[in-house]
């Protein structure tokens, strides 16, 4: 492989990285709570929690264009967060 297509190999697995994280919360979780007796309605009630990743792409763009004040746009929302 040359040494060219590193850097792009880094970015994707840091890129990936991320969603490693959500996959293992979203496909251990339910597990857990059904090896602690948990109802299998409180399972179906958690996966509800990972709605907005599945639609991401549909909200994000509006949150990015409103600002809350006169702190600019990145810092409104990390205030509000």
């Amino acid at each position: 492989m040359e040494s060219r297509y590193m850097p792009r190999i880094g970015m994707v697995a840091l890129a990936s990285q991320q969603y490693l994280a959500i996959a293992f919360i979203y496909s251990t979780i339910p597990v857990i709570l059904r090896g602690n007796g948990a109802s299998l309605e409180l399972v179906g009630l958690y996966s509800t929690a990972f709605v907005a990743f599945t639609v991401n792409f549909l909200w994000a763009p509006v949150v990015d264009r409103w600002s809350l004040n006169s702190l600019g746009l990145r810092r409104s929302w990390i205030l509000v967060t």
